[in-house]
């Protein structure tokens, strides 16, 4: 029964409420409205994480669970996300996990494809700065404002150069590498040529759970100079499993 709480809620979920009313009504108006507008009612509980993930996100992502619910509480515990593959999850927390550019890019792009109000151009956007922040240490070590775009071609012109720890009779691994990264670029909605369009809610998904497995790649070592020791990858991480 905080007021300035209650009413920073409020502003955050967009819900209208009197300002000069006592604590109970300033609750009863929220709940109110809660209860009359299910997607209201999402508003309000991302509101609360926002402000206070400590206090709630442990009880809430277990009531959430047990309820069958299609969401659940985020990783960091400050908002609501659709709720995916426990496997996807999992891997998506551990390439994210260290503090450097590229998870900081991937939380972003994750956030914004999985997050209440979802943004799947957005999401697009910061998958490719993830992999951008992956990769450009190993292929383009003296550009670090490298697009995607000029590292796929620096990777392109001298495949004999990289390894990628993944072959099979059909494809070699840096062609594998190469044409997931062509899937990634560009972002239709920006550097498209011709008309651009806006990239789809499961384009954008498609293209966020391609940066996690690139940049869990990388940490793990599995993308080098043909003559690199294992494991020798700029974001080498043992504790990230390969996929």
């Amino acid at each position: 029964m905080d007021d300035s709480f209650m009413l920073g809620v409020a502003v955050r979920a967009k819900i209208r409420v009197a300002v000069d009313t006592s604590r109970t009504e300033l609750m009863n108006s929220l709940l109110q409205q809660c209860l009359n507008d299910q997607d209201k009612f999402l508003d309000v509980i991302d509101a609360v994480l926002s402000f206070r993930p400590d206090t709630y996100r442990k009880g809430l992502a277990r009531t959430l669970l047990d309820a069958g619910s299609a969401w659940t509480v985020s990783a960091e515990g400050d908002s609501l996300e659709r709720r995916v593959d426990a496997t996807a999850r999992e891997q998506f927390e551990l390439a994210s996990s260290p503090d450097d550019d590229a998870a900081r890019e991937l939380r972003e792009a994750w956030a914004q494809a999985y997050g209440l109000t979802p943004d799947p151009s957005d999401a697009w956007d910061h998958a490719i700065k993830a992999v951008e922040a992956a990769l450009w240490p190993l292929v383009v070590p003296k550009n670090p404002t490298a697009t995607l775009g000029t590292i796929e071609k620096a990777i392109v012109a001298k495949p004999s150069k990289w390894n990628l720890a993944l072959e099979s009779n059909s494809i070699g691994g840096v062609e594998t590498l190469h044409a997931l990264l062509k899937m990634m670029w560009p972002n239709p909605d920006r550097h498209a040529t011709g008309a651009t369009r806006v990239p789809t809610q499961q384009e954008a998904e498609g293209v966020v759970q391609i940066a996690v497995l690139i940049v869990q790649w990388v940490r793990a070592g599995m993308f080098t100079l043909e003559n690199a020791p294992a494991g020798a990858g700029p974001l080498s991480n043992p504790s990230v499993p390969v996929v």
